[in-house]
């Protein structure tokens, strides 16, 4: 490279450090003043415009939007003397205790060109009154600010007006819906022992106690009334306990009682629980009205609005939660089966697991599986606990301790029969599905 070209070089590089050096020197754009606003603000690390203890709070009374409710420290916990059969959620007074007991400030105003009503600070303004190791503190809330994430705040220790973060105001300063419990579980819902139900389509009483697999008693729940059978635990749970458990309200209508404006004037329609402890709980509600249900807890005032799949429990029958399975059992605790009317046969259970059919005898593992399922698989459609005319069909299952259990069928209309054990009126079955089986018997038959 000759000289002239170094030369060149070292010039364009002595240009580029000066440039670079000069646009270091120019100060942040944050820097720059414009002294013609009447708002004009001053730059200031975020400071807290004061600290008080969480503990020396005791009352907090909040001006929000025309309403007015206190929210008040006692031995259980924060509660609303204002409504007190509402129940307050304590972990949003946590979150409410959390920016109110240290309120920081991004900028300050300069008040010798602003005035609080310049700032939307009146005395209609909106505001968070509360006692602390302080004494009696106010902070009253302003305008937002112009293409920011801030609003004006001033507080009753000083004239200054502060500029904060809305989303931390938005904490202080909320309706006194967003403090509201709006879980209706009041008991040990993991722990329900016992459940009554009545709406006008069905009434039944459920209790639990323990399953038994060898006895063939698969489920832990049992319907007491108006019928005697077994409750599927899966639905139990899915449509009566899981839905109140975790339910969250979709609107709060009403604290006032006026239960007939929501289709609760008579609270005929409810659920009533009882825990392990003996606590119980009763939940009201109304028929569907404009694609919505309205309910409410044991004597409070207050009524909730929820979406219908929120509440299943609202539109139960019997079928729904009753055992559907018209006799099941282990196979190895059955001896025989004899099934005499509409048609006839004679199966016999061997310790082997095979099935013998009017004497011939089951050559694979899957024959025995679809003979047993067909025969102790079929699902009721319908409770009936009606007077039941001729039978035209029984099936008598023999077990190996030498007790029986004995359905009768009889028509019940054209597509239905109906089903009795042991005597007692039970079910309603589909026609077609006695015809499934006898098609899967008469495959498999001698």
């Amino acid at each position: 490279m000759n000289k002239k070209k170094i030369i060149i070089l070292a010039l364009a590089l002595i240009v580029l450090l000066g440039v670079l050096a000069l646009v270091m020197a120019l100060p942040d754009s944050g820097d720059q003043s414009d002294n013609s606003g009447s708002t004009q603000t001053q730059d200031y690390n975020e400071e807290a415009i004061y600290t008080v203890s969480v503990d020396s709070v005791t009352s907090v009374t909040i001006s929000y939007s025309g309403e007015l409710y206190t929210l008040t420290k006692s031995t259980d916990g924060w509660i609303c003397a204002d409504k007190s059969e509402v129940g307050v959620s304590q972990s949003r007074v946590t979150s409410l205790m959390t920016e109110l007991c240290s309120v920081r400030y991004t900028d300050k105003l300069d008040t010798s060109k602003v005035t609080p009503a310049d700032c939307g600070i009146t005395d209609a303004s909106d505001y968070v009154s509360f006692e602390s190791e302080l004494g009696t503190l106010v902070i009253t809330r302003g305008n937002d600010v112009a293409d920011s994430d801030l609003c004006y705040v001033m507080t009753s220790l000083s004239d200054d007006i502060y500029m904060v973060e809305r989303e931390r105001v938005s904490l202080m300063f909320a309706p006194f819906d967003d403090y509201r419990n709006d879980t209706i579980a009041r008991i040990d819902f993991e722990n329900i022992t016992a459940i009554k139900y009545q709406s006008p389509q069905c009434s039944f009483s459920l209790t639990k106690g323990e399953y038994n697999l060898e006895s063939g008693n698969y489920y832990a729940w049992k319907m007491t009334s108006p019928i005697a059978v077994l409750a599927r635990d899966s639905e139990v749970d899915s449509k009566l306990i899981s839905p109140i458990a975790t339910m969250k309200v979709d609107d709060y209508v009403s604290d006032s009682g006026d239960f007939a404006s929501y289709g609760l004037g008579d609270k005929s329609a409810h659920v009533t629980y009882t825990d392990a402890k003996g606590k119980t709980q009763t939940v009201y509600f109304s028929k569907p009205i404009n694609n919505q249900y309205y309910i409410s807890v044991d004597d409070s005032g207050s009524i909730y609005a929820v979406s219908p799949s929120a509440a299943p429990f609202a539109s139960l029958a019997l079928i729904d939660i009753a055992d559907r399975q018209l006799y099941l059992t282990k196979q190895s605790n059955l001896s025989a089966i004899t099934i005499d009317g509409i048609k006839t046969y004679k199966l016999k259970f061997d310790d082997d697991g095979s099935i013998a059919i009017d004497g011939k005898v089951s050559d694979s593992d899957s024959a025995s599986r679809e003979i047993f399922s067909n025969v102790c698989g079929p699902l009721a459609d319908g409770i009936s606990t009606a007077p039941m005319g001729a039978a035209v069909l029984t099936m008598r299952f023999e077990l190996e301790d030498s007790s029986s259990v004995t359905l009768t069928f009889a028509d019940h209309d054209e597509r239905y029969y109906a089903v009795a054990k042991d005597g007692k009126p039970l079910y309603t079955i589909l026609k077609s599905k006695l015809d499934t089986m006898f098609g899967v018997l008469d495959k498999y038959k001698g």
